[in-house]
């Protein structure tokens, strides 16, 4: 059985692909390496007593109704509602918007370490919420035209019942071979062949919607070999890192104000406490402090974040349940989400050209001004299958 396309990965990207292609009457097939479609989007249903999303959790955008996927989201019957979340500290959020302000600013493509830094009593750590907690890498590996491109968050949105949620709706009718992970794609001017497992599967076209962090170590060979400008765009890009470590606790142990955002001077942690009325708090680390965090181990992260609740909260707290996210050492993402290293904030483009007219590349990292984000992954999907429909 010949295929019009084959698309690789059922995330948020593979998927929307596929979707558009199929809508169009293209004969698609998704395959996917995980047990579960949704890549970098994973809802946890099981730990906690209410959904917690183990990566990807907010609608980032703009102005309300900018977000394209929150836009499909609501029309497919996902509820979407604002994050409400509130700082504790007026001067902590005042120093964070200057500090955004002057970094988008500036001009050419630079470390952020670079560039000027605002002063004042919360300047780190909004130096530390707006990179490694924000873009997942030190302030001297991230590109400050990365920076300045990406979507502003002034107006985020999130999906009480999980993330899950969208990819569940992105998915409904297509072809999706769980736990198929690919090892070769030969193409050429006759076509394409995708192996995976023990089968080998033919295509007139390929959409590849792997990460970063996973192309780069050449999990699927491409024969013949992808062209030096593509690998440059590929090695131009780096895994950004953003660990999540979530408590639950006894139903009044946890005395702070709903949606409470909760930062400690001098910690890398950002904290969202008791957010959407729950009994919750969900832990924020990012960059060096996630890969570091990932080597000592679940118990040790969790045992510094509980720390530090307790050091604001009362010695007392003793959670009933806990979950920490492993991105970092997942060998089929690779790290949470892309990052542009200083000076090549252009390989994003790059990455998202065909090639050959055979093969076609989405997934967040092929978006400029969504980088980063499910928004960014769903249009380079849905462009990418255009792209295919207009060959």
């Amino acid at each position: 059985m010949k295929y019009d396309a084959i698309v690789i990965g059922a995330g948020v990207a593979g998927l929307a692909a596929a979707r558009k292609l199929q809508e169009n009457g293209k004969k698609v097939a998704v395959l996917e390496a995980r047990e579960r479609i949704g890549g970098r989007v994973e809802t946890d249903q099981a730990t906690f007593s209410r959904p917690f999303d183990v990566g990807a959790h907010w609608f980032h955008q703009e102005e309300p109704g900018q977000n394209p996927l929150a836009n499909w989201a609501r029309q497919h019957g996902v509820e979407a509602q604002p994050d409400r979340t509130r700082y504790d500290s007026a001067g902590f959020v005042e120093q964070q918007h200057r500090q955004a302000d002057l970094w988008t600013k500036t001009k050419g493509d630079r470390p952020l370490s670079e560039l000027p830094s605002v002063q004042g009593e919360w300047a780190a750590e909004a130096r530390n919420l707006l990179g490694p907690l924000s873009v997942g890498v030190e302030l001297n590996q991230a590109s400050s035209k990365d920076f300045r491109t990406m979507i502003d968050e002034k107006s985020d949105l999130v999906a009480p019942g999980g993330m899950a949620q969208v990819v569940d709706k992105l998915s409904e009718g297509l072809d999706v071979r769980l736990s198929t992970p690919v090892s070769r794609v030969d193409w050429s001017n006759k076509g394409c062949w995708v192996t995976a497992g023990g089968q080998k599967l033919e295509a007139d076209r390929v959409v590849v919607t792997l990460p970063v962090g996973v192309l780069q170590k050449d999990v699927v060979q491409f024969q013949p070999t992808l062209p030096a400008w593509k690998n440059k765009a590929i090695h131009s890009l780096q895994m950004g890192h953003l660990k999540k470590v979530a408590f639950e606790f006894p139903p009044g142990q946890l005395n702070a104000p709903v949606d409470t955002g909760l930062q400690v001077q001098g910690s890398p942690m950002f904290h969202l406490v008791r957010p959407e009325g729950s009994d919750m708090s969900i832990t924020l680390v990012g960059g060096q402090t996630a890969l570091e965090w990932e080597k000592l181990g679940t118990e040790a992260a969790q045992q510094k974040v509980l720390g530090e609740l307790r050091s604001v909260y009362g010695p007392g707290l003793q959670p009933r349940a806990a979950s920490v996210s492993h991105w970092e050492s997942d060998p089929l993402s690779g790290g949470s989400y892309s990052a542009a290293k200083p000076g090549h904030q252009s390989a994003r483009l790059e990455l998202a050209k065909p090639v050959g007219g055979r093969l076609f590349f989405a997934g967040e990292a092929c978006e400029e001004e969504w980088a980063t984000t499910a928004a960014g992954a769903f249009l380079s999907g849905q462009k990418a299958a255009q792209d295919i429909l207009n060959v």
